[in-house]
């Protein structure tokens, strides 16, 4: 996957002025001249270029001037750290592509409204710094005459510029000579955001969207939307600073041969699973991977943040432009941290079609009942795989663990290794049947499938395809991951279920087998599988014949099991075999 945030408020408090009660002094309306020369500033991202902030068109550039010593705190607020004055000035000009070729285009910028050409007054102002007093003057007219030099820098001067504090204006002269370094904020904001602040208006530029269909069987549209700041997803070190936002969104299904287009309008997200229109899944852990609406997050620091998103909405609205469909997301979320994510995105979307919805989607390779030949097998491996819960987000309940058993033929030994291929594969074919059975235990049993000595125990494949439609749509993702709350004790009637001995269908996760499935590996090669077929439905026996003793990673035993199982095909074909033998349990319950 591509990969599992928005920073505005260092816009916000980077512009922010902070007022003083203090009134200043009586000020002669002298001229200001700013040093002429190059400003010594210590953080050269004193110039900014935040490109189509507004979403409008127009090129934002943030420029701070000082004859004095000046900083900026920990928000990017600019503060002066000795006598002098400080210009802080937003400009609307030219959008440009790429900061090496980012430069304020030469004019006369008004001291106006946001606009082209225009010095924006409500992101502009000055700075004075008397003693220890610090004032704050608003800009009210004037202009700022732009030019390039001859040496590759800038020429600036105010021409009547006027400002103001209280009732008083000042007219004043400021010049400036030098270079003008811009960085750019879509590659800046995401490491200066923190993984406690909150997110607000972070400056994606990347996007990618994708349409699964009826994927969870309950005759909505998924989409999957993810925002991500520029080249973060791409990032093979897992090292570079940045942000992502993925929002998993329900909708209305196309008819007919449309085309996947997300509708306009507001969706929510809710606490507890609900796939209806304009809804979104809530963030979860499945099996170690984060599903749903989440954020993930890397600082400049090195900090990481992965949270679930349970609260929020995110508004959709679509304009026809040429032969793009231009979408604008107006997201607002809430984290369990109370972190705020909110911000606007506007731009092109294409939606890639990844959906089966036409097609019936089948696992199996089979061609014809099998009966397995489980002689190459020595030794079965039983290991802790998931913790189910329950579905909801405010209060989940674990509800039992999936523990997973392998059945497949050894690994050459180090010896064997060392011999030519063709030795090898004489000595020691490691061809034949696989099993892998899941099965669904109570919580903390240490992954006992078989708790009483010498007792049968019969798990059944849950859900089972024989059940009828509305019951098997409400059971089974169509990714064929059988939901949790299936395995809940209290569902156990509603759903038929009454045994409580329970198996999980055949499916795939992650790029991994899961459930119940048979395998054959390719005769003389190494692991290369010639069939394979998923289990969803019929039975599994197992019986402990021993006492458990200590083992290497945990503790074994002997056992017997049979099965008795059906493949995803139309025929429904026939798995069944049979094997007994020493089972090594892990010691480790760790969730993957």
């Amino acid at each position: 996957m591509k990969r599992f945030f928005g920073l505005l408020i260092l816009v916000a408090a980077f512009f922010a002025a902070a007022s003083c009660d203090q009134q200043p002094p009586v000020t002669e309306k002298a001229p200001i001249v700013i040093y002429d020369g190059p400003v010594d500033l210590v953080d050269q991202e004193f110039g900014m270029y935040y490109g189509d902030l507004g979403h409008n068109s127009v090129g934002v550039y943030s420029v701070v001037f000082s004859d004095a010593v000046c900083f900026r705190d920990g928000y990017g607020t600019p503060y002066l750290d000795s006598e002098g004055d400080m210009l802080v000035l937003e400009f609307n000009a030219k959008i440009v592509d790429g900061v090496e070729s980012v430069m304020l285009p030469e004019g006369t910028y008004m001291v106006a409204a946001d606009a082209d050409k225009t010095v924006n007054v409500a992101k502009s102002y000055v700075k004075r710094l008397v003693g220890s007093t610090q004032y704050h003057y608003e800009l009210v007219s004037g202009s700022i005459i732009v030019s390039y030099n001859s040496e590759g820098g800038y020429d600036l001067l105010t021409e009547d510029l006027v400002m103001k504090k209280g009732d008083e204006t000042y007219e004043v002269t400021y010049s400036y000579s030098g270079t003008i370094k811009f960085a750019d904020w879509k590659v800046v904001a995401a490491g200066l955001q923190s993984v406690t602040d909150d997110i607000i208006d972070m400056p994606f530029s990347d996007i990618d969207a994708v349409y699964y269909g009826n994927l969870f069987g309950y005759g909505t549209a998924n989409y999957v939307i993810s925002l991500s700041t520029e080249g973060f997803v791409e990032d093979e070190t897992g090292t570079l600073p940045g942000v992502m936002i993925v929002m998993n969104m329900f909708d209305e299904l196309p008819s007919g041969d449309e085309l996947p287009i997300l509708s306009e309008g507001t969706y929510t997200v809710y606490p507890s699973f609900n796939s209806q229109e304009f809804s979104m899944l809530y963030g979860m852990n499945m099996d170690g991977m984060p599903f749903g609406t989440y954020l993930f997050q890397i600082d400049s620091k090195g900090g990481q943040a992965m949270e679930f998103i349970m609260e929020g909405n995110v508004n959709v609205s679509r304009a026809q432009v040429g032969y793009n469909d231009v979408y604008t997301l107006e997201y607002e979320f809430t984290t369990p941290s109370k972190r705020k994510i909110k911000g606007t995105w506007t731009g092109a979307m294409e939606i890639t079609d990844a959906s089966t919805d036409s097609d019936r989607v089948i696992l199996s390779t089979l061609e014809d009942d099998v009966e397995c030949d489980m002689y190459r097998v020595e030794r079965g491996y039983l290991s802790h795989i998931e913790t189910l819960h329950t579905t909801s987000a405010e209060n989940p309940i674990d509800i039992a663990e999936a523990w997973q058993l392998w059945l497949q033929p050894r690994m050459w030994t180090d010896e064997e290794k060392k011999l030519p291929w063709d030795e090898r594969i004489q000595a020691w074919d490691p061809n034949g049947d696989i099993m892998i059975f899941e099965f669904v235990v109570p919580l903390d049993g240490g992954g006992d499938i078989a708790p009483e000595l010498n007792k049968e125990y019969v798990y059944t494949i849950q859900p089972n395809l024989a059940m009828d439609e509305f019951l098997y749509n409400m059971s089974v993702s169509r990714m064929g991951r059988p939901y949790d709350d299936i395995f809940y004790e209290p569902n156990w009637v509603d759903y038929h279920y009454m045994t409580g001995t329970d198996a999980r269908r055949g499916f795939t996760w992650d790029g991994g087998y899961r459930g119940n499935w048979y395998l054959h590996y390719m005769e003389g090669t190494w692991q290369n599988m010639d069939e394979m077929a998923p289990a969803v439905k019929g039975t599994v026996s197992v019986k402990r014949t021993t006492e458990y003793s200590v083992a290497t990673g945990g503790r074994e035993a002997q056992f017997e099991l049979k099965w008795n199982l059906y493949d995803d095909t139309e025929a429904s074909n026939n798995i069944s075999g049979e094997w007994a033998g020493p089972i090594t349990v892990s010691s480790g319950a760790e969730e993957v």
